[in-house]
C-alpha cells in the first residue's frame, strides 16, 4: 500500500466526497486534520477506480523531502 495526500481545490470539500472517500473500500485515511485535505493509505488501483470521481481534488503519492545539510 502506498500514501496519497489529497488536496481539495476548492474552499469547502463538498460532504459526498468526504463520504465516498471514507466509504471507499481497502483505503484508509491517516490524517485529516485539515478540512480541506487529508493522507490516505491504499493501492494504486484503488485511487485509480475513486479518482474519476473526485475531480475537485488534486490526488498524487506522498513524497518525502530530506533537509538539506547545512554548507
Amino acid at each position: 500500500m502506498q500514501r496519497y495526500v489529497f488536496l481539495y481545490k476548492g474552499e469547502v470539500p463538498d460532504t459526498a466526497d468526504l463520504e465516498r472517500i471514507a466509504a471507499t473500500p481497502s483505503l484508509r485515511i491517516i490524517n485529516r486534520e485539515i478540512s480541506h485535505a487529508m493522507l490516505v493509505e491504499a493501492d494504486e488501483r484503488v485511487i485509480e477506480k475513486l479518482r474519476p470521481h473526485l475531480s475537485e481534488w488534486i490526488i498524487s503519492p506522498e513524497v518525502f523531502y530530506r533537509k538539506p545539510e547545512p554548507q
